[in-house]
């Protein structure tokens, strides 16, 4: 598997991060990993004590939140910026750039509808930034702590190859910037690609058992295929209507995402319309 966003970040700023990191940097880091439950008290004290000097502690401390995944990476980097900005700042940790300051929270091609829906499916439209999103705010008075923010999740679905229609070129850039995107704002991503019009219903139902889903605050579900009016392809061809994502995950199937928001992004060509993102609540 190939490196993802934070992963790659942390690489490049590997020689730095090792020469400039203290010793209490260090320690802070540690301990916050071992109350984020991403390290154990083991793994804690095997970097402090099975490595001689500073540099090899912080070099040892990189390789093993690498291996712990993307979602860990990013949190390092959360987390050095709370202990210390100065130092944070001048390292110039790079972020996805769909989700700086001050962005609509989503941004895709010109072919592209986004629903921000609740159990209702109100009609009303609102915006937040990614800044409201990342740092948990209450955007419609939805309840957020740490431990939600700490069990987001996300599902991920893109389609580039057909049986009959043309090969959706470019489509694994969208995706891994999609990916990128909801893992700087703190989503575990579930993916799969070229699903047929069958397979995506199946793992939208799969999606909404997600055992996760009981604890975070909210979802979103990506879909990024060829499509119609109503519907987006599967890989057979066959259409799949977008208004079963809404009965699946809607409480009486999902009761575990009652009351909470549920962003649904479509990115599908329907007959050469443009289509802006919208966000409804």
């Amino acid at each position: 598997m190939s490196s993802s966003f934070f992963e790659k970040e942390l690489d490049r700023l590997r020689k730095e991060f090792v020469s400039r990191v203290s010793q209490e940097n260090l320690k802070e880091l540690l301990e916050a990993f071992v109350t984020d439950g991403i390290l154990n008290d083991l793994e804690k004290e095997s970097i402090l004590e099975e490595n001689q000097s500073r540099a090899d502690r912080v070099r040892c401390f990189i390789d093993t939140v690498k291996k712990k995944g993307d979602k860990a990476c990013r949190i390092m980097f959360t987390h050095l910026q709370k202990i210390d900005s100065t130092l944070y700042s001048s390292l110039h940790v790079s972020t996805f750039p769909s989700a700086q300051k001050g962005e609509n929270l989503v941004f895709l091609s010109c072919y592209c509808n986004a629903y921000f829906i609740d159990q209702e499916w109100s009609s009303s439209t609102q915006h937040y930034s990614t800044d409201d999103w990342r740092e948990g705010k209450n955007v419609c008075n939805y309840p957020v702590t740490e431990e939600s923010i700490s069990k987001r999740v996300a599902l991920l679905i893109t389609n580039k190859t057909f049986n009959r229609y043309s090969t959706r070129h470019g489509a694994e850039k969208d995706d891994y910037k999609m990916h990128c995107m909801l893992a700087e704002l703190g989503y575990d991503v579930v993916k799969y690609k070229n699903l047929t019009a069958k397979k995506i219903e199946e793992a939208l139902q799969k999606f909404s058992k997600h055992p996760q889903l009981v604890h975070t605050d909210s979802v979103f579900v990506v879909i990024m295929s060829h499509g119609s009016l109503g519907a987006v392809c599967g890989t057979d061809c066959k259409p799949f209507k977008t208004e079963n994502i809404y009965k699946l995950l809607n409480t009486e199937n999902c009761p575990a995402l009652h009351n909470k928001p549920k962003v649904i992004i479509i990115q599908a060509c329907r007959g050469g319309l443009h289509l802006s993102s919208v966000l409804h609540p």
